[in-house]
């Protein structure tokens, strides 16, 4: 995908994050912005057929990274709660991994399949919702859907992939909210992460001829600190 496409789908999916209070936002009264670092615990799991081989690939790798974000959203008012609509652009680290490729059980390992997960972004709009326990302290609760971006690439020695993908992404999460001043909030978050799944075709090193496929499924538990700062 271009950058002009994804320029254009971040903006679409912000026009849609934010589309039920698109009435009311050009006053903007309880709208903030908000900063975010987290620590991405991210899980790698293969699957796939190499038909030049006649090899199965299988294997599951987790990574630490760190991933940032920045966000934008309103915040109203509902009974004893506060309802929060965000758009919000998360940037994560590269990632690396290595899974088997082999000839099935009992055979040994032969090939591994060595790669790395770059240019990964996402954008995905949210819906959270707060609740009070005390003067300063919130807890909270919701998820949201989007789109997640990347290069994928593999290769075993005898057969490789290179691809940019783009998948639907989604995430719920929880959390506990201090108020550092009126309009200033810190956010200590957990959030579970589906990034999608990098599904590319297969094809030999030697000639370029189809060599069937790898999948690797992308999930991330994350450790999420936030700085939400809002126009009062």
């Amino acid at each position: 995908m271009r950058l002009g496409q994804q320029l254009f789908l971040a903006l679409v999916i912000s026009i849609a994050g934010m589309s039920s209070a698109s009435a009311q936002l050009f006053d903007f009264k309880d709208c903030y912005v908000a900063g975010s670092f987290a620590g991405d615990f991210l899980t790698m799991e293969g699957s796939g057929r190499n038909t030049n081989g006649n090899f199965d690939a299988s294997g599951k790798e987790h990574e630490t990274n760190e991933a940032y974000a920045f966000s934008y959203g309103r915040e109203f008012d509902y009974c004893d709660y506060q309802i929060r609509l965000e758009s919000q652009y998360m940037f994560l680290e590269d990632s690396q991994f290595t899974l088997n490729s082999f000839p099935g059980p009992p055979g040994p390992y032969t090939f591994f399949y060595r790669g790395a997960f770059t240019d990964r972004f996402a954008g995905l709009s949210n819906l959270w919702i707060d609740k009070p326990i005390s003067e300063n302290l919130e807890v909270y609760a919701g998820g949201g859907i989007g789109w997640s971006h990347f290069e994928f690439q593999a290769n075993d020695g005898v057969v490789s992939s290179v691809k940019d993908d783009d998948d639907i992404a989604y995430q719920f999460g929880i959390g506990l909210t201090c108020k550092l001043l009126s309009n200033v909030e810190l956010d200590f978050g957990y959030r579970r992460l589906d990034l999608g799944n990098a599904n590319t075709n297969l094809v030999s090193n030697a000639g370029g001829a189809p060599a069937g496929n790898l999948n690797v499924d992308l999930d991330s538990d994350q450790l999420m600190l936030t700085l939400r700062v809002f126009r009062r």
